[in-house]
């Protein structure tokens, strides 16, 4: 959409500088703000504003299959127990 300012101003995650759950929340928030409610669009959002870094960790992650095969939910998933593992016991 010519215009369209979605996206714009809305920083990249920063893996080492900042906390990935912050970051998840304040898109959560954005999402939420521009009424993007469908899973093909909250990702193609995701993977459009997580910055360069963030995309090649998803893509890594979800290798060998495709990020477009992935939803929103498991990509998320995949970076939640990537950047914030749960300790070992």
């Amino acid at each position: 959409m010519a215009g369209d300012s979605r996206g714009r101003g809305f920083e990249a995650f920063k893996p080492g500088e900042e906390n990935w759950e912050e970051w998840k929340e304040r898109l959560e928030f954005y999402l939420e703000a521009e009424n993007i409610t469908e899973s093909d669009r909250k990702r193609s959002v995701l993977l459009t504003v997580c910055g360069r870094e963030t995309y090649s960790l998803v893509k890594s992650l979800v290798s060998p299959n495709k990020v477009r095969d992935k939803s929103f939910d498991e990509i998320v998933s995949l970076l939640d127990r990537h950047l914030q593992p749960k300790p070992s016991v």
